[in-house]
């Protein structure tokens, strides 16, 4: 028994090997860059105003050993880990090893300012003709998009509701009187505080100034800070007479 152990840790082994070793090489070594209107993805975030006719270059180079052929071009979009649009569309493209090919064409990208307006992760995905991804560009952009997009309105509901619950808390605080500094006092700005951190992490993309990366910290800043104001009120005392 103890010797089936070690032979058994052996082949789970080599079958580990045996799939790496077999992997299709092609998804890994296909290199692609896109251009929109002459911008790419990148750090700098370019304008992107979405258009009918926007004029798009795609160059792909095969680093691997075997041919790829590619059906599609697809444009995904998210905004803190939300996706919201994805668009496809039609192109073809066969590369061989060690070739590097190019195309150029014009695509309908108006449609995705009904779905987001300002900074949004994107990604283009070269499709291949099975379906899988060959090959993989990201970075931000600044999507000029529609104001009543359920990006935007997100953002709008996201502030009208800050703004009820900091009224219902100074609302609240008016009714209690005045109290010692507790932490009941700072729950009384919990609500706010959460209402306060949505805003913060969700209108900063909508406005194009920032896109928190990862999210998590800014809001619990932001909560806390909003929370700490119930610590901050002193009682009001009343002088003897």
């Amino acid at each position: 028994m103890r010797r089936r152990l070690p032979d058994a840790l052996v082949i789970v082994l080599a079958l580990l090997l045996t799939s790496c070793s077999s992997a299709d090489p092609t998804a890994t070594d296909v290199r692609m860059s896109v251009q929109v209107d002459g911008a790419r993805l990148g750090p700098d975030a370019p304008a992107f105003v979405p258009r009918e006719d926007s004029a798009v270059f795609v160059s792909v180079r095969n680093g691997g050993s075997e041919a790829v052929h590619a059906s599609a071009l697809r444009l995904t979009g998210d905004v803190l880990g939300v996706g919201v649009f994805t668009h496809e569309t039609r192109l073809a493209v066969s590369a061989e090893p060690g070739e590097q090919v190019s195309r150029s064409f014009s695509a309908d990208l108006d449609v995705l300012g009904a779905h987001a307006t300002g900074l949004v992760d994107a990604e283009f995905q070269l499709v291949g003709v099975d379906g899988r991804v060959l090959a993989a560009e990201e970075g931000l952009v600044e999507l000029r998009g529609s104001p009543l997009s359920p990006h935007a309105l997100a953002g709008l509901a996201v502030l009208v509701l800050t703004v009820l619950s900091w009224l219902a808390t100074a609302l609240t605080r008016l009714r209690a009187g005045p109290r010692r500094r507790s932490w009941r006092e700072a729950a009384d700005f919990l609500p706010a505080g959460v209402a306060t951190g949505l805003l913060v992490v969700i209108t900063l993309p909508v406005l194009g100034l920032l896109v928190p990366a990862p999210p998590a910290p800014l809001f619990l800043g932001t909560v806390l800070a909003s929370t700490a104001l119930g610590l901050t009120t002193r009682p009001r005392t009343t002088s003897p007479t």
